[in-house]
């Protein structure tokens, strides 16, 4: 299994497609997906587990 290493996601602009810069160790690289959604409140994992692309790799970021 792969072991991620840093995950950069660069400034986000409206209607800008974002492409993460990732690094990682061991495993192959295959094709991976993103979800973004915003929001005008911080969100818990449990907010979004029920959308239909949630799975057990949710992970929130962003400002306090």
């Amino acid at each position: 299994e792969p072991v991620g290493l840093e995950l950069i996601i660069p400034e986000c602009f409206e209607d800008k497609e974002v492409v993460p810069v990732k690094s990682y160790f061991g495993g192959k690289e295959g094709h991976g997906e993103y979800t973004w959604y915003k929001s005008s409140r911080r969100l818990q994992e449990t907010d979004i587990m029920g959308t239909p692309r949630a799975n057990a790799d949710v992970h929130i970021v962003g400002n306090k």
